[in-house]
């Protein structure tokens, strides 16, 4: 591989190391909020809350996956 390639390949990779980092921290700032008023809401029935849970915790799977690529 030559020089030139193996500095856009850096690039590209670094880029995309970026992106996901971004992606990750966008991810998190909503899920924070999701957190906290669903915390605040003891009405919610017990299987909305669980729902919504399972679904914080899946997406917070993805953005520290993405941290981790």
């Amino acid at each position: 591989m030559s020089m030139e390639n193996q500095v856009i390949d850096g690039a590209i990779t670094d880029a995309l190391f970026k992106n996901n980092q971004q992606i990750s921290h966008d991810l998190r700032s909503p899920l924070s909020a999701l957190n906290f008023v669903s915390s605040l809401n003891p009405e919610l029935p017990e299987e909305s809350r669980s729902l919504l849970q399972m679904a914080i915790d899946r997406l917070e799977a993805m953005a520290n996956k993405l941290e981790t690529k």
